[in-house]
């Protein structure tokens, strides 16, 4: 799935929550952050809001991170371009 900042939400809330209900695991890439910081910030929203299966990529300024999907923390695993 795909968010944008300022529009973070481009897919039906019901079939991500569906899909994760039954173990499967969702992908969110979210373009257009500019900082480290608004990639977490939007991660920690996604997930108040469906759990910590999310895996999650995130642009901004400095290139793309992706956060693995660890049940007791967000974790990146660096910055590539």
């Amino acid at each position: 799935m795909e968010s944008y900042k300022g529009d973070s939400e481009l897919w039906d809330a019901g079939d991500l929550n569906t899909m994760l209900a039954v173990g499967k695991l969702g992908v969110v890439v979210h373009y257009g952050e500019t900082s480290e910081a608004a990639c977490a910030a939007q991660l920690e929203a996604l997930r108040r809001n469906y759990g910590k299966n999310l895996s999650y990529i995130c642009s901004d300024m400095e290139g793309y991170q992706h956060y693995k999907v660890l049940p007791s923390a967000v974790s990146a695993t660096g910055w590539s371009s």
